[in-house]
């Protein structure tokens, strides 16, 4: 195994989200002796170490052996309760500091050249984007929870959020490139969409990473004009889900633009039909479109595959020499769902979980910190030199969490190296524990 980068260790990794903690305003710094950062950095460790809730974390590191190593490991001045915890994020102003903390551990792959490993099409990177609810409630609520008001005069309080993930067919690995919380935003009176929600984050995600090239896939809601006219104004490649279009279905079979391709190989048939430029639907016939019909048809025989069938609509001109690749991206938007928010869901981050709502920003804040700890966690999985050891010494990632959380609250460390090797070593019997007093 290939020795550690130091640009991509855990230390450079905190450093570089700790950078960008540190420039977000403090409201109340005069008045608290809990900074900003410290509850930020107290939160991202929260959910480095899976805790199951907010109360049992901060609990836990009342002892002074996980005191120490919040302090040690993420640089916490001075730990805060969980009251003062939830007070202090609930009010502050972060603008777009937290997309700041994607895109700089972004920034550190790129320039490692760990991205080149997810190009797929061509000099293309695919990003899906997808929502997904994480809050509901009959009772809690802030001023920035969507309501939907039911027929018996009952309120439902939520919240969802839009999330753009890096994905790369044959790789498990993915990587956040931010998040778009759907809120009521400032001043609205009406929920705020999907639609709107995606606006935003391609806007920001432009900003972000202007020199990527990017190709979005993305599921059939987003097969709306509008929408599409943005990401071409953006130049953004896109990959859509192609459902319930007929106008521009009809012109796909009547125009005679439609061409077929087959293969077979593998002992699977594969059918493929397209055309380019057709017309998007009635009310956006500027917007002309390439159309893409898949089949998957694998031998009885031999196969256990089950029959698929997909279409996608493409800014991408299509060939026979690139309609498999397109085929291929266009059906990793599902990583979004499986290795993403399942991932968040049911391994550990709690997704679901209501870690503190708030009155304000609380709870927009803390799903911005899950999904930086999950990047984090991405990257380490990905190419990080000790947790991959652990990794291969230990079997699984759950075992990994479940023996670092043992180390961390029983073992003073000075490092992330340290907690590594504490962790690979005590459970390869190599070493003893060595307990911390106090």
């Amino acid at each position: 195994m290939k020795s550690e980068r130091k640009q991509l260790s855990m230390e450079k990794l905190i450093e570089c989200v700790r950078g960008e903690f540190s420039k977000i305003a403090d409201p109340a710094k005069s008045s608290s002796k809990y900074s900003i950062r410290d509850c930020l950095l107290s939160g991202l460790g929260m959910f480095y170490l899976k805790s199951p809730s907010l109360l049992q974390f901060m609990n836990s590191v009342k002892v002074d052996v996980a005191s120490q190593n919040l302090m040690n490991l993420y640089g916490v001045s001075t730990v805060p309760s969980d009251t003062n915890f939830r007070v202090r994020l609930d009010e502050i102003e972060y603008g777009k500091r937290l997309q700041y903390c994607f895109d700089g551990l972004i920034s550190k792959l790129q320039r490692a050249k760990i991205l080149n490993d997810f190009k797929y099409y061509e000099d293309y990177h695919l990003v899906a984007i997808d929502g997904s609810g994480y809050f509901s409630s009959d009772t809690i609520h802030c001023d920035n929870c969507c309501v939907k008001e039911h027929k018996n005069g009952m309120k439902t309080y939520y919240h969802q959020v839009l999330a753009a993930v890096m994905v790369c067919p044959g790789i498990k690995t993915v990587l956040p490139l931010g998040i778009e919380p759907i809120i009521k935003q400032d001043g609205a009176k009406k929920n705020d969409c999907e639609i709107n929600a995606a606006k935003r984050l391609l806007k920001t995600l432009k900003t972000s990473h202007p020199n990527l090239k990017l190709i979005f896939v993305l599921d059939s809601l987003y097969a709306n004009g509008p929408l599409i006219k943005l990401m071409n104004e953006l130049d953004f490649c896109y990959i859509i889900t192609g459902k319930d279009l007929t106008h521009m279905y009809d012109e796909f079979s009547y125009s005679g633009k439609a061409k077929s391709y087959e293969t077979n190989n593998g002992g699977i048939k594969r059918q493929y039909k397209f055309a380019n430029e057709l017309e998007l639907n009635a009310t956006c016939t500027e917007v002309k479109v390439n159309y893409l019909e898949y089949h998957e048809i694998p031998d009885i025989e031999t196969s256990t595959k089950k029959k698929f069938f997909s279409s996608w609509i493409t800014n991408l001109r299509l060939s026979p020499d690139n309609i498999y690749k397109i085929m291929c991206s266009g059906r990793s938007r599902w990583s979004i769902e499986n290795e993403t928010f399942n991932t968040l869901k049911n391994l550990g981050y709690n997704f679901e979980h209501n870690y503190g709502h708030g009155y304000k920003k609380l709870s927009v804040v803390l799903c911005h910190l899950m999904f930086i700890a999950f990047l984090i966690d991405q990257i380490q999985a990905y190419c990080g030199y000790y947790f991959k050891l652990a990794l291969e010494k230990l079997g699984t990632k759950k075992y990994i969490w479940e023996k670092i959380r043992s180390v961390w609250h029983m073992v003073i460390v000075k490092s992330w190296q340290e907690l590594y090797e504490t962790v690979i070593n005590a459970y390869t019997s190599k070493i003893k524990f060595v307990v911390a007093s106090g």
